[in-house]
């Protein structure tokens, strides 16, 4: 009787047992990431959670995010190849065959990998592994990889090319299973392969499988029509009915107006919303309406229908009555809550009006779709500001956002719907994001590794009668089965990483140098690395914690000495954070603000006081001693003057004596003498004369030799105009300068004019005057980017013209030649309003570098200041350039552009190709010369073109999306409108 319960009880159990399904994504890691070589020997995960890689050129380790060149002690070669789990031992039988030995005692044997391979290859090669208690897996080389199920005993085969999707190869050469429960794969010569399996239930479902036409399973309506009915469409125009109970498709229609929606209201009436062809109920066309664009249907409490019209506003409908709320607005969606208010999300914010229709509140935000929750909460999704939790309190909005800081997937939300549990079910366009408003738990999924699975179609949701719910997306429809319960996964939060200056650093204690800090950070959440968010702070300079981001490090710049502690937590959605994990960094003060370079400091001023004052005692010395010299040489030419004035006295009184004598018979000799002696003393008192005038007589010297040098001036300055002539013509024949801006040089010199001239003309566009009048008179004819003046003649009349110019035009920046390099000076430049202030000599590369730099900051502050954006096309904003080279390169990108700009599957690839670059090397300049991506100048160039045709065409705006480029309606009207301000409509009928 007992065994007869017992195998009763098997029965039971083995009847009740279902095979488990595996639902993978892959994660690739190669040379390509970092990996030092595509062979690796071996996997193993250390005690940190840090995963390690031995491979042909070194170990490295890897902590989710990068992987790291470290030397490591690799496990024992046994453990790495013994097979063996917890709950078998598995044996080699030979030529591909494989046997597990349970410890129940169970045996069984297959054949994994195929004979014919194990001729080819002769490697009967097996890894086995625990996945979690329910799985094992096993690798081999040759067959893929295969997990077996432990409650049924059944095998899953995971090869290349199979509906799974997630092996490069079928040669695995080793297989090990993390903490976290991913299974990381050796791929042969390939590199790893970490594969995740998905906590998510889901089936996909396709309208046309194996469809040629990406555009037959774009969901555009999945909307509930009628008992386990549900009305689907898609792009291409297709309407299909599902069967909610025998999840089967039929086949309805056909019609090129798209269905956007559909509705059964209270009274049975079936209601279809088409974009171009309008309303449609019980198959008659409503009328009266401002647009045929519909975008949503709704009905209220009191059974009125209310209809989202495209640049239309909202029509509420009652008794065969319109009335219209809001026109000329985008409306994307409208409901009414329970105190009869209206939401209504449109492409200029979300906007709550009154029973009487009038606008109480709004929102700014770009707003895709709307759902009630319980009691008086709205729920709208947005495509950039995430999801807000919404109510109204006296007519105000009261809001709470969840954002990808929160733990979103993204930002972009597109489609809601709640389960049976009350848990929020987002459609994004990165993927699936589930809300616990309970709990405040947010959880991730990825549903497949196409991206295009991934892309949740606007308002395209549907909960079903037995719980499960219906997602549109631009690849088919995804079949959800809501789990009971959602746990959140914690783990430990590590700091894996300091760098200093950019460089590694295994030492907290830092120089004052290293002063540019990134701490690295993971939790090892290998199998959650999408939910996963941190936030972190820094002890000593941040104030309060960050918002929580996905990123896994953060900088610090410019950090002063002292101690600091930097704190790091994690969690995979909601308010459920891990322990704080911490790091201490300290950085040292500069030698010279130390206790001992203070002492130095005294010391020093104590030195340099003492030999002030014995200077001072010299150049005091000094100033007497001159002083002195000054009076002696004062009273020398006092006497002097006064000798020459007594001597004359004494001469005239010999003279007069000499005559006396000869008049009264005196000898002739005697009379001789004295009229010799008399002569020699007025020659020595010409002679002290003469020393006098000294000085007198050299200058006017040199004053005869300036008249004889002013005809060879004269002929020079015929020579230098000749010359500058010439230069004036070569300048003409040289090729135009490389940038666009102009600039004014006002120089009075006329040789130092030509240099500069000569110097910046293959950079910008040269305009010159030699006197500042004609300055300010150039300024307004030319409308200069820069001025360039020189203070060295004339600094007054050069600081005047400069406070006018700042005063009448603030945004032109001026720049001050000067040969005076004192600080007076250039105070006196920056004040009148001098941007910069170059003294000479100078480089003529660090002149045009300078300007350039000056060009540049303008160009920000102007975008700054004027934030608006035109109405008119405008082209993409020209970095300054200083290498022709670099000219020659962005003319050639431009004109490539503007070949391909209307050719939807134009790739950077491709473009990178054309320039004949290689992709990344080809990313880079393009982002370095014009500060914006190839991407972006072509996403920009579209809309410009787009913009064009609205103009200059009678096109309508989907023949102009599509001709510019586009094939998504909502990416086209959002980024149009992010750049024009205006939906395109709007724009054609307004310009």
């Amino acid at each position: 009787m007992k065994h007869l319960l017992l195998t009763l009880l098997s029965i039971f159990m083995t009847l009740h047992v279902v095979a488990r399904h595996y639902d993978l994504t892959s994660h690739r890691i190669s040379t390509a990431d970092g990996l030092p070589s595509n062979t690796v020997i071996r996997i193993w995960q250390d005690e940190k959670g840090y995963m390690w890689f031995e491979t042909r050129n070194g170990t490295c380790r890897f902590d989710g995010y990068e992987i790291v060149a470290v030397n490591a002690v690799p496990p024992p070669d046994s453990v790495w190849n013994s097979l063996q789990t917890r709950e078998a031992v598995w044996q080699r039988e030979g030529q591909g065959r494989l046997a597990r030995h349970g410890n129940d005692g169970s045996v069984r044997s297959w054949q994994l990998i195929p004979p014919d391979i194990i001729g080819y290859t002769r490697n009967d090669h097996f890894h086995v592994a625990d996945v979690d208690e329910q799985t094992e897996v096993i690798s081999t080389y040759g067959n893929g990889l295969f997990l077996y199920d432990k409650p049924t005993g059944e095998l899953t085969h995971i090869q290349k090319d199979d509906r799974h999707g997630v092996l490069n190869d079928n040669y695995l050469t080793g297989v090990f299973v993390d903490h976290t429960g991913c299974i990381w794969v050796i791929e042969d010569y390939i590199g790893i392969n970490c594969l995740r399996q998905s906590n998510l239930r889901y089936t996909p479902l396709w309208l046309v499988p194996d469809a040629k036409i990406q555009d037959a399973n774009n969901i555009r309506c999945i909307a509930p029509f009628g008992n386990h009915r549900l009305l689907v469409a898609n792009q291409m125009g297709d309407t299909y009915y599902y069967n909610s109970q025998t999840d089967q498709f039929t086949f309805q229609q056909n019609d090129r107006y798209r269905v956007y929606m559909a509705h059964v209201d209270k009274k049975g009436r079936e209601w279809i919303g088409t974009r171009g062809n309008g309303l449609w109920c019980n198959g008659i066309q409503v009328e009266g309406l401002p647009s045929k664009q519909i975008f949503n249907i709704r009905e209220d409490a009191e059974g009125r229908i209310i209809v989202s019209i495209l640049n239309g506003g909202v029509a509420i409908l009652t008794n065969n009555q319109s009335h219209l709320l809001m026109t000329g607005k985008n409306v994307h969606d409208a409901l009414a809550d329970s105190d009869s208010q209206l939401w209504v999300a449109t492409e200029d914010g979300l906007f709550l009006l009154n029973k009487q229709g009038v606008v109480t509140d709004s929102l700014p935000g770009c707003f895709a779709c709307l759902l009630a929750g319980d009691g008086k909460t709205i729920w709208g999704g947005t495509t950039d500001r995430g999801l807000l939790q919404l109510h109204s309190d006296r007519g105000k909005l009261v809001s709470k956002s969840y954002t990808k800081g929160h733990g979103l997937v993204s930002d972009g939300i597109y489609s809601l719907t709640t389960d049976r549990l009350g848990r929020l079910w987002m459609g994004t366009e990165e993927g699936m994001s589930m809300l616990d408003v309970q709990r405040d738990i947010i959880a991730n999924y990825k549903i497949s590794e196409s991206s295009l699975t991934n892309v949740f179609c606007e308002r395209a949701a549907a909960c079903l009668e037995d719980g499960r719910l219906l997602f549109g997306t631009h690849n088919g429809i995804v079949i959800v089965m809501p789990t009971t319960e959602t746990v959140p996964v914690t783990t430990q939060t590590s700091i894996t990483g300091l760098m200093a200056n950019g460089i590694l650093s295994a030492d907290s204690t830092l120089s004052y140098r290293q002063n540019n800090l990134t701490f690295s950070f993971s939790n090892f959440l290998y199998a959650h690395l999408e939910n996963v968010v941190f936030k972190y702070r820094l002890d000593g300079f941040d104030k309060d914690w960050s918002q929580s981001a996905a990123d896994h490090s953060v900088t610090y710049r410019g950090l002063p000495p002292g101690r600091y502690t930097f704190r790091v937590s994690s969690s995979n959605g909601g308010d459920v954070w891990s322990e704080e994990a911490t790091m201490m960094v300290t950085i040292s003060q500069p030698w010279w603000n130390t206790w001992w370079a203070w002492m130095l400091y005294v010391l020093m001023a104590g030195v340099v006081l003492v030999t002030a004052v014995v200077i001072m005692r010299k150049i005091m010395q000094l100033h007497r001693k001159l002083d002195i010299e000054r009076r002696v040489s004062a009273f020398k030419m006092d006497f002097y003057n006064r000798l020459e004035r007594e001597l004359r006295n004494p001469v005239n009184v010999v003279q007069g004596a000499a005559e006396n004598v000869q008049m009264s018979g005196t000898s002739k000799t005697t009379v001789q003498s004295l009229r010799r002696s008399s002569r020699r003393m007025l020659k020595l008192m010409d002679m002290i004369q003469q020393f006098h005038r000294l000085d007198d007589l050299e200058l006017q010297v040199k004053a005869e030799q300036d008249a004889m040098n002013e005809e060879a001036e004269k002929r020079f300055i015929d020579i230098r105009d000749a010359i500058h002539a010439e230069e004036q013509e070569f300048r003409e024949l040289a090729p135009p300068p490389i940038n666009e801006q102009t600039v004014l040089i006002i120089e009075e010199d006329r040789d130092n004019l030509t240099h500069l001239t000569d110097t910046l003309n293959p950079y910008f566009r040269i305009i010159s005057c030699q006197t500042l009048v004609e300055g300010m008179e150039c300024i307004e004819e030319q409308l200069p980017s820069i001025v360039l003046i020189d203070l060295t003649a004339d600094e007054k009349s050069a600081l005047d013209l400069t406070r006018r110019i700042h005063k009448e035009r603030p945004a032109l920046a001026v720049i001050h030649l000067s040969s005076f390099n004192s600080d007076a000076h250039q105070l006196r430049s920056l004040r009148s309003g001098a941007v910069d202030y170059i003294t000479k000599p100078f480089s003529g590369k660090v002149l045009v570098e300078r300007m350039t730099g000056i060009l540049k900051l303008m160009d920000h502050r102007d975008k700054d200041v004027n934030p608006a954006v035109s109405q008119e096309p405008v082209a993409t904003t020209q970095h300054i350039l200083t290498n022709p080279k670099d000219k020659k390169f962005l003319d050639q990108f431009h004109a490539i552009l503007a070949q391909h700009i209307a050719d939807v599957n134009f790739s950077v690839e491709q473009f990178a190709e054309l320039m004949s670059l290689g992709r990344t090397q080809f990313y880079k300049r393009v982002k370095v010369l014009s500060g914006k991506t190839p991407v972006q100048h072509l996403h920009r160039a579209r809309l410009e073109y787009a913009a064009k045709l609205l103009l200059d065409t009678q096109l309508t705006v989907e023949e102009v999306m599509i001709r510019s480029g586009f094939n998504s309606p909502t990416h086209f009207y959002k980024s149009f409108k992010e750049m024009f301000g205006q939906s395109p409509k709007e724009y054609r009928n307004t310009i």
